[in-house]
């Protein structure tokens, strides 16, 4: 008798698809003088690599990620409604560790590392003035989720992550009447589902008994 015993060690690489949604604050916004908050949601995509090794039923793994979205929101200010603040997210990544429980074909686990992305702010005063600036954060992120040997060397899996870029303050001067300003407590964070396809270069074992 013949019989896969399915082994999750080696390198695989896949894509990925789903939801992304979030919430930016601004303590403080020095031009009207108030908090900013305002919610996103949008459509997310992308691809990931990695690998993992299995120890008994313990799997380890380190995996990148990369996503491509529209996280992009804004909201009228409170003192000055002529006064339009936004933020947007374009894109982000993640570098995490895996640990995880194999039971033959399936994979339960939870994650945990580094992300990293570009925030945008914003700020446009109708047709008078406005201002725009972005930068590189990092940050961490933490999830969980399962996959499924659903074929020799594909792999099905559903993933979830949670990904916060800290807090940070901004100033600069607005493009048409160069009024200063400063942006304090600036803080992006970002949940995702995705569903995932994955090639994984190996596959099962074929072991006799």
């Amino acid at each position: 008798m013949v019989a896969p015993i399915y082994n999750w060690t080696g390198f695989y690489i896949g894509g990925q698809v789903g939801g992304a949604w979030g919430k930016d604050n601004w303590d403080l916004i020095s031009l009207t003088g108030e908090p900013v908050s305002h919610k996103k949601s949008s459509i997310t995509g992308g691809g990931h690599i990695g690998y993992n090794w299995q120890v008994q039923q313990f799997v380890f793994g380190l995996e990148g990620e990369f996503n491509g979205t529209n996280l992009n929101a804004s909201s009228i200010s409170i003192n000055n409604p002529a006064v339009t603040y936004g933020t947007k997210i374009d894109w982000y990544g993640t570098v995490v560790g895996r640990l995880g429980l194999a039971f033959d074909r399936f994979l339960v686990y939870g994650t945990g590392g580094v992300a990293f992305t570009d925030v945008k702010t914003t700020g446009v005063n109708g047709v008078a003035d406005s201002f725009s600036n972005s930068g590189t954060r990092t940050g961490w992120a933490a999830g969980a989720g399962i996959a499924y040997q659903a074929a020799p060397n594909w792999v099905v899996g559903v993933d979830y992550k949670h990904l916060d870029f800290g807090s940070f303050d901004r100033s600069g001067v607005t493009q048409t009447l160069v009024i200063p300003y400063t942006q304090t407590g600036i803080h992006s964070k970002i949940d995702q589902v995705t569903a995932r396809l994955s090639y994984q270069f190996g596959g099962p074992i074929v072991a006799k008994y």
